[in-house]
């Protein structure tokens, strides 16, 4: 959820239609379940340590992403 927030709230603040950003966020987000459903499915690891593991690497990426500055006007 952290990744989603501020790549949806970074593409309104630079512009970008409301839409359009919720539909860029609703696309990473099938990424990230995506992504955790084959470590699930397919390496046979245990939903509880990758859903522990993914938290740690998308909002690892949500500060990367953002430089750890928050982000202001929202519309």
């Amino acid at each position: 959820m952290a990744l989603v927030g501020v790549v949806v709230a970074t593409q309104m603040v630079e512009g970008v239609s409301v839409p359009l950003a919720i539909v860029i966020g609703l696309l990473i987000g099938v990424v990230a379940g995506m992504f955790n459903g084959g470590m699930i499915a397919y390496v046979g690891l245990q939903p509880f340590i990758v859903i522990l593991g993914t938290l740690s690497l998308f909002r690892g990426m949500a500060l990367v992403y953002t430089n750890g500055d928050p982000i202001f006007k929202v519309p």
